[in-house]
This record gives C-alpha cells, structure tokens and sequence, in this order.
C-alpha cells in the first residue's frame, strides 16, 4: 500500500506480526512514479498542489521491486546496513551479501528488518561516484581538485572525513591508480593553489610547518563506526586514521601516534585565514 502525504512518497508494508513499515522516497526522484503510471509531470502537478493530508494509491509490490532492483540495480547492490539494533552483526555489510546468506531477496531483507526493528535500521546507499572505473578517470584527469563536505548535515548518516587517507591507502597502494607523489600534491598543493591559499601546500624554507607524517605501506581508514558523542548523547559515524603517525601545525605537535598533544584549554597553533593569507 503506497501513500501520497503532503507530497511525500511514503511506503506501507504490513508484516506478518501486523506491524507496519513507512519508508520515505524522494519527491524529486523518477523511480517509483513509473510503477503507478504517472508521469513526471502529473507527479510535479501532484507534489506541488497536494494539500490534503494524504491520498492513497495502491500498486503491485513487484512493480515497486522491479524499480529498485532496475534502475538503481547498481547502487542497490552497494548498499549496506548502517545501523541495526537487534542484528548488531549486519552492520557495515552489504544487504545483497546478506540476503543470499539468508536465501531471500535483498528488498525482502531491508523491509523486514526495519520491520523487526521497529523502523529503526538504518541503510547507507551511494547516491553517486560508486563505480571505480569513472572515479580512477576522474582522479587522473588535471582538472580534478578533491574536497567533500557537507558541513556535518548528515554526520550520523555517512562519513567522508576519511576521504584523504583512503586516497592514500586505497587508490595509491592498493590500486595503483595515482603515485604517492601525485596523490600528496593533490591533497596539498593543489587546492592551495586553486583557492588561492598563499604560502599553503608544499614544504619549503620559511613557509608554515603544516606536517603530516605517515607510513605509506599502512595509511588508511578504518572501517566506520557509530559513536554518540553530539550534544544530547546524539550519534554520528567516524572512521579512524591508520598508518598516521604524527600532526604538525604551524610548527606545532598536535597529534602523535592517535593521541592529541594539546589539552582541551590550550591554544591552538591554526590561524584563521583571510584573502590566502594568515589573519
């Protein structure tokens, strides 16, 4: 059973305990409109002037299967279980690799266990970048500058902290894909360079001592992990830096061997910067 509420997608699957299941989709997204027949545009008309509180469509589920396993097949079989109460052992594997342990199907699965949990598993599904085929031609095109962040909006939903140390240890030791030397440039000097960040990015006489030693034969990131930690016992994901041995700002230790060098009152060597330069 399929509902329209205030121009939010939502999906009812009653268990056999009688429990119901409510799964948000996107109302910008084309993948499920298709199973109900309507068009982009019926469904922009819907979404815009849907005012009463809900409007109930019902379809047949394998409609609703076949769009999932279809159109987002490729990002469907990388999707993982990120948080799950009751089967702690599912974490951070993926759902397909555990359906075929079970012998079920893989939306099968994900339905069931938010069931079992009480809507509380949580699903981690790359939404872009997932084929390492484009992203190793992307990270040896010249005009390719790294950076993520979202600005911690969805700290208890992914991690990518651990973007540059992956860099390292997965794309330059384990695949070959960038040299050591290519891929610290583009960690470094590269975006110093593209953001006009002065005197930032190489190690030379007189500039900043901005250090950070680490063994190439084991850098890396650990796999992630849920800690609650935020205000209010809130939680977020983290992954731990591996192979990192030592932090050096401005001439300054503040990390040796995972463990901060400065306390919590000390002041902090970093400068706020203004136009490129150290304010």
């Amino acid at each position: 059973m399929y509902l329209i509420q205030h121009g939010v997608l939502r999906l009812f699957r009653e268990s056999l305990a009688g429990k119901v299941a409510i799964h948000h989709f996107f109302t910008e997204g084309d993948l499920i409109w298709p199973v109900f027949g309507r068009s982009r545009t019926s469904r922009n008309t819907l979404c815009l002037t849907a005012v009463t509180p809900a409007t109930l469509w019902v379809a047949d589920f394998s409609a609703f299967r076949a769009a999932v396993q279809g159109g987002m097949r490729a990002a469907w079989e990388k999707t993982v279980v990120s948080f799950c109460s009751n089967m702690p052992d599912y974490e951070e594997r993926l759902v397909s690799e555990i359906a075929k342990e079970k012998g079920v199907d893989s939306l099968d699965l994900a339905l069931d266990l938010s069931l079992e949990s009480d809507l509380t598993t949580r699903f981690r599904i790359p939404v872009a970048n997932s084929n390492e085929d484009d992203i190793a031609i992307l990270l040896k095109d010249p005009t390719t500058v790294l950076g993520l962040s979202d600005a911690g909006a969805h700290a208890s939903q992914l991690c990518d902290a651990c973007f540059s140390t992956h860099l390292l240890g997965h794309w330059v030791r384990e695949k070959k894909v960038l040299s050591l030397e290519e891929a610290v440039r583009m960690l470094t000097s590269r975006p110093a360079e593209v953001f006009g960040i002065k005197d930032r990015g190489k190690l030379e006489k007189g500039a900043p001592a901005d250090v950070v030693v680490f063994d190439p034969d084991t850098v890396g990131a650990s796999a992630l992990r849920r800690v609650h930690d935020l205000p209010a016992g809130e939680d977020r994901l983290i992954a731990d830096a591996i192979g990192v041995t030592a932090v050096v700002v401005n001439g300054t230790l503040i990390r040796e061997n995972g463990t901060d060098m400065l306390s919590a009152g000390d002041k902090l060597p970093g400068r706020l910067l203004r136009n490129g330069m150290a304010a």
